[in-house]
């Protein structure tokens, strides 16, 4: 019996074990869970609404606070319903109404700042700025729109003057493709330095390009074939190289032109062709006399006597004048004869007062400010190249004048572009604080008195005589 009892016992224990082993894992799961969520779970709660206060305290974020119940819900509903601080944002797109509608005819202040722009950039001359929107500024403009690859309209609306006044504003510069009397003039300087001998038309085609590269590699420059600032102001200045297979050719002195009509030879007077003589009148014939009286009868009718002839009055032959000697009429002569100096150079000028601006053009019948300088220099006999306002300045053969108080009359005078040290604009001075100069913004040449703006952009004169 004590056998069979301690059998029994084992066998109890043995089950016991197996029962631990099976249930061992998931008990330890349950206990464990349990730990966590009585011991460990509350701390960190009570933690996180902690933090969440801090963070709402340091941001200055309005919050309301959290309650015990349910923190992490209320944590959410916390963060998307609070307001966020206001940031002021600059707008970088301005409304249409921020730039006027500018074009030909318009008088407004901001034609002023308009043409302030396009100087700066070298699209336009630089001169006194105006309210007048005129021709030369609607070139100007164009000039600009065709630099940018835009369609040439002359008229600044918004998105040409969005541009104009922005970084990515180009420069003044002439490509392939270009056209206008810029080209023309570029050619004829091309052509004059030896680099060009095509036609001169006014079109930047392939021609213009190779004679431009050539020039850039003569005169030590980036060789782009692109006519840019610095490329242009070494073309229209004194220290510009020729090609070095030019020889210009020298140009035929000038015949003296008479200034009496050459006295005529008198011509000679025709001889007169002999007259024929007259016919001779024929004599009246005689009636002859009746013999007798005959009585007429009825049936005969009466002879009619013939009447006489009249004598023929005889013809005068005309006696011929003398044809007179027609004076030959003298070809007129292409300019007036000038000499060299000054009261030459202000009479020349003087008669251009009144023609238009136009840009790089040289007259006659129309002038930028260096192609009248140019003109009128030419016309009293001074040997110059075609030269920009920049150029002209800095002929060294001419004398210096430092000073607006120390010009003379027929003096060149020459401004800074606004804000910089480069010369712009070329005038002559007329005297009695006064110079004659083509006016870009004014659109003629005209005779202007100096005013804050001269003064402030004077840069210096240049004596020739």
């Amino acid at each position: 019996m004590l056998y069979n009892c301690s059998m029994d016992t084992n066998n109890d224990k043995k089950k016991f074990s197996e029962f631990i082993k099976r249930f061992k894992t998931p008990l330890i799961a349950t206990v464990s869970a349990v730990t966590v969520g009585v011991l460990i779970v509350p701390p960190i709660l009570g933690m996180t609404a902690m933090g969440n206060n801090f963070f709402t305290s340091a941001l200055n974020i309005n919050a309301p606070a959290l309650p015990d119940a349910n923190p992490t819900a209320n944590a959410v509903v916390t963060l998307t319903s609070a307001p966020l601080p206001t940031l002021e944002v600059s707008v970088s797109k301005e409304p249409t109404s921020a730039y006027t509608l500018l074009q030909q005819g318009v008088e407004d202040d901001s034609v002023m700042l308009l043409q302030e722009r396009l100087m700066a950039l070298d699209f336009m001359d630089s001169d006194e700025p105006s309210t007048s929107y005129g021709a030369a500024t609607a070139a100007a403009v164009s000039r600009f729109q065709n630099v940018h690859h835009m369609v040439e309209t002359g008229i600044a609306d918004e998105i040409t003057q969005k541009l104009l006044f922005s970084e990515n504003a180009k420069t003044y510069s002439l490509s392939k493709t270009s056209k206008g009397n810029d080209i023309r003039l570029l050619q004829q300087q091309l052509a004059d330095l030896g680099y060009y001998a095509e036609k001169q038309n006014g079109y930047f085609g392939a021609a213009t390009e190779a004679a431009l590269m050539e020039f850039q590699r003569v005169n030590a420059l980036e060789v782009t074939g692109i006519a840019d600032n610095e490329t242009l102001d070494l073309i229209y200045s004194p220290f510009a190289k020729f090609h070095p297979d030019y020889v210009p050719t020298p140009s035929p002195t000038p015949k003296p032109t008479p200034t009496k009509s050459p006295t005529p030879r008198p011509t000679k007077s025709p001889t007169p062709k002999p007259t024929k003589s007259p016919t001779p009148t024929p004599k009246p014939t005689k009636t002859p006399k009746a013999t007798a009286t005959v009585k007429p009868t009825a049936s005969s009718k009466p002879t009619s006597t013939p009447k006489p002839t009249k004598t023929p009055t005889p013809t005068k032959s005309p006696t011929p004048k003398p044809t007179e000697a027609k004076t030959p009429t003298p070809k007129p002569t292409e300019a007036p004869s000038y000499s060299p100096n000054v009261s030459s150079l202000i009479k020349v000028a003087e008669a251009q007062l009144g023609k238009p601006y136009i840009y790089s053009t040289e007259g006659p019948d129309s002038f930028d400010c260096s192609g009248l300088v140019y003109y009128c220099l030419k016309q009293i006999g001074v040997s110059t190249r075609r030269l920009s306002a920049s150029g002209f300045s800095q002929v060294e053969s001419w004398t210096k004048v430092v000073g607006m108080d120390n010009l003379e009359k027929g003096d060149l005078i020459f401004f800074y572009d606004p804000g910089t040290k480069r010369i712009g604009h070329v005038g002559i001075w007329y005297g009695n604080n006064k110079y004659l100069h083509a006016s870009s913004t004014a659109g003629k040449v005209i005779i202007t008195t100096c005013g804050e703006w001269a003064r402030t952009n004077f840069a210096w004169g240049r004596r020739i005589f």
